[in-house]
């Protein structure tokens, strides 16, 4: 499953008030990891990104 909106901010942006809010609707799906950290790892800079890839999204920590 893909997601239809991927949320992108920097550290004290607003994204945490931003997920909070959207997580009290009742039509929207939130993930239960808020943040995957994906542009932090060196190594998701080098490979294309990976069909398995919205699946973390989906996964806990």
């Amino acid at each position: 499953m893909y997601p239809h909106f991927i949320g992108i901010g920097a550290q004290k942006a607003g994204t945490t008030w931003l997920d909070r809010n959207l997580e009290c609707h009742p039509g929207i799906w939130m993930p239960p990891r808020k943040e995957i950290h994906y542009f932090d790892r060196s190594a998701n800079f080098v490979d294309p990104p990976q069909k398995k890839e919205p699946q973390r999204l989906q996964e806990g920590p």
